[in-house]
């Protein structure tokens, strides 16, 4: 399914707001805000699992959703959620509804949805691994809501969020934990994309780079100095040169090339 012109767009200023967030909190804010826009729903939570026993999980939830408690319980019952099973058995296949892998009424009888979900009526949920935070835990993102199910469109939409989501929370907590990470410069940055994608000038993987930052052509021009219709010129050489036809699917390739521990931990303001 191909996203129309509108919702390309506010993803592409949502991936620049990412990369804004000054704090995993910040971060958390910036989505909720956001996806209730581009996918209505009740809650909008991320959550960490810590990769190591020193660290604590991290429960990134909706003011007044759950309590402390029901958040414990989704943390340590995190493996029966059914997406969070399948992905055990599967490997990370994007975006997942519950509907997709159980009926709703048999979602409703198992003991997660009793402790965790039945208060708020939690019926309907969307899930998402989040890429590129391995190093730091397993963290994933849910929205869920009480009437009706989940489109395919919506499914899509977190499909495309994910990988950029999963970037910036990374480099968040690389942050917090900087002893265990070397942050490479911001400046960096684009000589990585031009290394990833080898065919690309250095002016290409700069605009490259502020693509990502969810800037338009006009900005991108005043920030290096140039025109917009120079800009413009070097947005459509570049994109045949990194495989994609659109702006959103160069700023989703260009995430995806930085998606590794030292990149991640480099992105975005200093």
């Amino acid at each position: 399914m191909k996203l129309g012109v509108e919702d390309a767009n506010a993803l592409l200023r949502l991936i620049g707001e990412f990369h804004r967030a000054a704090t995993p909190d910040e971060l958390a804010a910036v989505c909720r805000h956001a996806l209730r826009q581009l996918i209505p729903g009740d809650l909008h939570d991320i959550a960490v699992l810590g990769a190591a026993a020193s660290e604590e999980d991290l429960y990134l939830g909706t003011p007044g959703g759950y309590t402390a408690k029901e958040k414990q319980i989704a943390l340590a019952t995190g493996f029966e959620h059914p997406v969070v099973a399948f992905y055990a058995q599967h490997g990370d296949q994007g975006a997942r509804r519950i509907s997709d892998l159980t009926p709703t009424d048999r979602y409703k009888d198992t003991s997660l949805y009793q402790s965790h979900s039945k208060r708020l009526a939690q019926q309907h949920e969307i899930d998402a691994i989040l890429p590129a935070v391995a190093s730091v835990g397993m963290a994933g993102i849910v929205v869920s809501r009480a009437s009706r199910d989940f489109s395919d469109r919506d499914l899509v939409i977190l499909d495309y969020l994910r990988g950029p989501l999963g970037l910036a929370l990374s480099r968040l907590l690389l942050k917090q934990r900087s002893a265990r990470s070397r942050n490479v410069a911001r400046s960096a940055l684009p000589q990585l994309l031009r290394l990833a994608f080898r065919g690309l000038t250095q002016r290409e993987a700069e605009v490259l780079f502020w693509i990502v930052e969810g800037k338009r052509d006009s900005e991108i021009a005043q920030i290096l100095g140039i025109s917009a219709a120079t800009a413009t010129t070097h947005v459509r050489n570049l994109l045949p040169k990194i495989g994609v036809e659109s702006r959103l699917a160069a700023a989703m390739r260009a995430v995806a090339a930085l998606n590794c521990p030292v990149a991640v931990a480099g992105w975005g303001p200093p």
